[in-house]
């Protein structure tokens, strides 16, 4: 299995959509190409152990936090 296929239940689309070279998780890179403030701390809500790369337990659980729901702006 690819690590896009191993990807758990629940993960949201915009996570395979940016995982561009599909190793199963989200850099920095793949995320955005134009920072702002306001994607700087969107990307920040998924990133929970803030080391640059969203992994597919990290974007679970911040989409089970409560707040805004976790919404990214794909």
């Amino acid at each position: 299995m690819t690590p896009t296929e191993r990807l758990p239940s629940g993960i949201p689309s915009w996570f395979t959509r940016a995982d561009a070279n599909g190793d199963g998780q989200v850099m920095m890179a793949e995320y955005s190409s134009t920072w702002t403030k306001t994607k700087v701390a969107e990307f920040k809500k998924y990133d929970l152990n803030d080391d640059g790369c969203i992994t597919p337990a990290e974007c679970v659980a911040a989409e089970k936090k409560p707040g805004d729901g976790g919404k990214k702006s794909f």
